[in-house]
């Protein structure tokens, strides 16, 4: 694989991306540079389940098709808190930070997969520099069977949005 460009099993390309780190940067992560619109980004955090090798391969997609990619440290990455509520917000506003006065980023959209979804919808509901969102399957989400139940069979049931409503309620300290 040195040298030819290809891709390893953990989805980093040979060159890797820049590491950056809680001590030095304030947030977690690996930035990814592409080729297509160079002004804009991808903050891609992973679920509740996800340690960096997995939020790395998760974010192949995006990096493959050459859009710019931070993948941001979440949760069971090495070093950072073992309490999902321990998380603040801030966190998502230092890499923003980062992005724009480091990597010359005007446009910001955010991704994330479950419990990492709930926090991607919180963020960009407080932080306006991000003005896209992209949550897959938030953790509040009941699957079709359990709301086919729930809603005595209906057809097109509701889904109710207690996680949201808690996670607007709590905002950020």
């Amino acid at each position: 694989m040195a040298g030819t460009g290809q891709r390893n099993p953990t989805g980093l390309s040979q060159s890797g991306g820049e590491r950056c780190t809680l001590e030095k940067h304030g947030f977690t992560g690996i930035y990814f540079a592409g080729t297509k619109s160079p002004s804009k980004v991808v903050i891609a955090a992973g679920d509740a389940s996800c340690d960096e090798k997995t939020s790395v391969l998760m974010s192949r997609f995006i990096r493959e098709a050459g859009y710019n990619v931070l993948v941001l440290g979440f949760y069971l990455w090495k070093g950072l808190p073992k309490n999902l509520a321990a998380i603040p917000v801030d966190y998502v506003e230092k890499a923003i930070r980062w992005l724009k006065e480091e990597k010359g980023i005007e446009g910001i959209a955010m991704t994330a997969v479950s419990t990492g979804a709930g926090y991607t919808l919180l963020a960009a509901s407080l932080i306006p520099e991000i003005g896209c969102v992209i949550p897959v399957v938030p953790y509040d989400i009941m699957s079709w069977k359990e709301r086919r139940a729930r809603s005595g069979g209906s057809e097109h049931p509701s889904t109710p949005g207690m996680g949201m409503k808690s996670l607007i309620r709590h905002g950020r300290s």
